[in-house]
């Protein structure tokens, strides 16, 4: 694989008048995090849409792999490799764990005279669920797998909605704020499960507002305000107090380590 799994060039995007993003880059590398803040309409929702298929770029170019792309749609971002978790998780309350897991690819068997039915294969799919859950490091009660996902924590949901985006084959993930709505030891969790995708080489775009996730997880991280790249952190570099310097623009912008 090459090494940049994801790269954004000069994306420009107007909505009307609205100028939602104006010459951003990022780039994504396997086995790395990098995340993108900035306050509300800064233009990060935007930026994932793109990178998703979820909307066009005006202008700019899509690498992935090294080979420039036009995302048309989710389902060419899919077939791409990229998994989007969003806020909402995308998952079937009513469905168990296994179930969510499995939607939309669940696999079947049948010969004789149940040829070309299918008959669901549940219990090899319940032990890879559970195989798969252990190999992400997710914890979940024994017994749970069985068990509608709305009976879960937010954060065991976030991570089950991951946890199916990595299963999905895909190995660049775009996560839309996965610990906004959590708890502190939630949130930590889902960061832990993050690492451990990174960890296996995947390559990770995070929107986020929490800052201090962000400084725990990313190896990069892109600044916007109102649509513009104001900022950039890398390595060392990635800490809180440069990110709220670069807001309030108490840090040099040219001084900050590019991507």
């Amino acid at each position: 694989m090459t090494e940049h799994a994801l790269v954004l060039q000069n994306i420009t995007k107007t909505f009307g008048g609205i100028h939602a993003l104006s010459d951003v880059g990022a780039v994504v590398s396997f086995g790395s995090v990098t995340s993108v803040v900035g306050d509300n309409g800064a233009g990060k929702s935007t930026l994932l849409k793109i990178a998703s298929g979820v909307e066009q770029p005006d202008s700019g170019d899509i690498l992935v792999r090294g080979e420039s792309m036009r995302l048309r749609s989710p389902q060419d971002a899919e077939a791409a490799g990229i998994g989007v978790v969003h806020q909402d998780l995308g998952l079937v309350p009513g469905l168990a764990i296994w179930q969510n897991l499995f939607l939309g690819r669940e696999q079947v068997a049948g010969n004789g005279a149940l040829r070309g039915i299918g008959v669901l294969r549940r219990q090899k799919m319940i032990r890879e669920a559970r195989d798969v859950l252990d190999d992400f490091g997710i914890r979940i009660p024994a017994g749970a797998i069985t068990r509608p996902v709305a009976a879960l924590s937010g954060g065991q949901r976030q991570a089950i909605a991951i946890c199916r985006a990595a299963h999905d084959g895909h190995n660049i993930l775009l996560l839309d704020e996965p610990t906004a709505a959590l708890g502190l030891i939630e949130a930590e969790r889902t960061i832990a499960t993050i690492e451990s995708l990174k960890a296996r080489g995947l390559a990770i775009l995070l929107i986020s507002h929490n800052f201090e996730d962000v400084c725990d997880v990313s190896d990069r991280v892109l600044v916007l305000r109102a649509g513009r790249e104001i900022g950039r952190l890398e390595g060392t570099e990635v800490r809180q107090e440069h990110i709220v310097e670069i807001l309030k623009g108490k840090r040099d912008a040219a001084t900050a380590p590019s991507a």
